[in-house]
């Protein structure tokens, strides 16, 4: 009688791992589903895809080289603060951002991912772009760096679970917030093998802040009154967020308060000992969406933690790197274009580069970046 009883319970037990077994299979060989997108033209270079992300959003994304299946590098392009899709409409034509200049300078070496935000609709434009203003609830309410991050890392396995092979090498690009993120997804994904920061570092954003109060400098200081108005409201913006941190209907800052709490959070930089990807920060010295010495203070913490490290302090540039009297946006390609070179390991303009030293300035390939990802 015992015998038979543990015969039907191992029966059972098996069965139920078979299950187990099986659902699991087939949620890891669930592929993401094609989006047919009316408006974009046969020649169109992105692809589109949605896939279900653990917390059940469809989280929407773009491919170049859809019918990849080598094993050549994967951009991963992550867009500034704001609403904003990453395409939008112009007279019945689609255009896209900053990503169209990376895609040029790449030239169909590797494989592009863009991901629009969650709460974000395709083309959508806002008129503030990069704040909250005219964005939905629903994007308020997505407003957290983990729920970003999770959309992300989604689209990421999406992008090589439909190419079938990891990619040699992973590039996570980003711009302003994006540079934030780009950093963070790099100590969740030790595949992420290059990381380029470009004006923003993923400190505390209230160090940020108290930077530009105390020094009468960049967006708090726009703001207007002595140096210790500006850094009262600093503090009382700390103090409103930390009284309610998950509101999303409460701004300051041109963003929520679940925005902030997470922008404000100190970063765990013992981590970056946790990654091998490699570091490219660049940011102009008259940045006044981030604080400069905020983002010396953390290529520092790079450097002496003997990351691999390529810093570009470029002066008289701004938070695009466009210098004074140059046309707006015209310091972007010519910083996107170095670091495409630095990603494939070729050479590229040294001017303003501040770590790794080098003996011809004019262009050589960064010493400390030996890995070729072509």
């Amino acid at each position: 009688m015992k015998l038979k009883i543990r015969i039907v319970v191992i029966s059972i037990l098996l069965a139920l791992l078979n299950t187990i077994n099986w659902s699991t299979a087939s949620h890891a060989q669930s592929l993401p589903v094609a989006r047919d997108i009316k408006e974009f033209p046969a020649s169109f270079p992105y692809a589109a895809y949605e896939s279900k992300d653990n917390l059940g959003r469809h989280i929407q994304f773009y491919l170049t080289d859809k019918t990849a299946t080598d094993e050549r590098p994967l951009m991963v392009i992550l867009q500034g603060s704001g609403c904003a899709s990453n395409f939008m409409l112009r007279d019945g034509k689609v255009a896209g951002s900053w990503h169209g200049l990376v895609r040029r300078a790449n030239n169909g070496r590797a494989q592009i991912l863009l991901i629009d935000k969650p709460g974000v609709n395709l083309f959508d434009s806002p008129t503030n772009p990069g704040s909250t203003d005219s964005c939905s609830q629903e994007f308020r309410r997505e407003q957290t760096g983990e729920r970003w991050l999770a959309a992300i890392g989604t689209a990421l396995k999406g992008a090589i679970a439909l190419r079938g092979k990891n990619p040699k090498a992973i590039l996570a690009l980003g711009h302003s917030e994006g540079a934030v993120f780009a950093v963070r997804l790099a100590l969740q994904h030790p595949d992420i093998s290059h990381v380029a920061a470009l004006a923003a570092v993923p400190a505390s954003q209230l160090l940020s802040f108290y930077d530009m109060a105390f020094s009468s400098e960049g967006f708090i200081a726009s703001g207007g009154g002595s140096k210790s108005e500006q850094t009262r409201r600093v503090t009382q913006a700390w103090r409103d967020v930390s009284s309610d941190p998950q509101s999303a209907e409460k701004i300051v800052f041109g963003h929520p308060h679940r925005y902030w709490a997470d922008k404000f959070t100190p970063f765990p930089y013992e981590k970056l000992e946790k990654t091998n990807a490699k570091f490219f920060l660049a940011f102009g010295d008259k940045d006044t969406n981030s604080a400069p010495r905020t983002m010396d203070a953390f290529a520092v913490e790079l450097l002496t933690r003997n990351r691999d490290l390529t810093w570009i302090r470029v002066e008289d540039a701004d938070h695009g790197f466009t210098k004074t009297g140059a046309a707006p946006g015209s310091g972007m390609a010519p910083m996107l274009d170095r670091v495409t070179a630095w990603f494939f390991n070729e050479p590229f303009d040294q001017s303003h580069v501040v770590w790794p030293i080098t003996a011809n300035p004019s262009g050589t390939p960064n010493p400390t970046n030996t890995a070729n990802p072509t």
